[in-house]
C-alpha cells in the first residue's frame, strides 16, 4: 500500500510494532523452528535464543526500519560486503577498548555472523 507520494505505508502501526516484536516475532523465533530443518533455521533458532528486544518505542522502531529500508539495498551484494566491512571494524574497534568500551556484543551475534558468512561460502 502507498501514499500519494508513492511511499509505502508500514504494515503495522508503530504502536502495535513492540508488542508484535515481544509476543509474536521473538518467541517465534526462540520456540517454533525446528534447528534440524536447515543450517538456516539453527542459525536464527540459536541467535534468538537469549535475544531480548529492548526498545520501548514502537513508532521509533518503525521509523529506524523505514530509514534502513530506504537507505540500504539489501540486495546489492556490494553494499552486503560493506556492511560486513563496517560490522568487523566495529568488532576491531570494540576489542581494542578494553575495560572501558561501553558497547556489548551478544555471543549469538558473532555466531550468527559467522555461520551466515560460511552459508554464503
Amino acid at each position: 500500500m502507498s501514499d500519494h507520494e508513492g511511499k509505502k505505508q508500514p504494515q503495522i502501526a508503530g504502536s502495535e510494532l513492540i508488542s508484535f516484536v515481544n509476543n509474536e516475532l521473538f518467541p517465534a523465533l526462540k520456540d517454533n523452528l525446528d534447528p534440524n530443518t536447515s543450517k538456516q533455521h539453527k542459525v536464527i533458532k540459536h541467535m534468538f535464543e537469549d535475544a531480548n528486544n529492548y526498545m520501548k518505542s514502537g513508532p521509533l522502531m518503525l521509523a529506524i526500519i523505514e530509514k534502513l529500508e530506504d537507505a540500504i539495498n539489501f540486495h546489492d551484494f556490494k553494499t552486503r560486503a560493506s556492511i560486513g566491512d563496517v560490522y568487523e571494524q566495529l568488532l576491531n574497534d570494540l576489542r581494542g577498548a578494553g575495560n572501558s568500551g561501553e558497547f556489548y556484543i551478544m555471543s549469538s551475534i558473532n555466531i550468527q555472523y559467522k555461520s551466515h558468512l560460511s552459508l554464503a561460502a
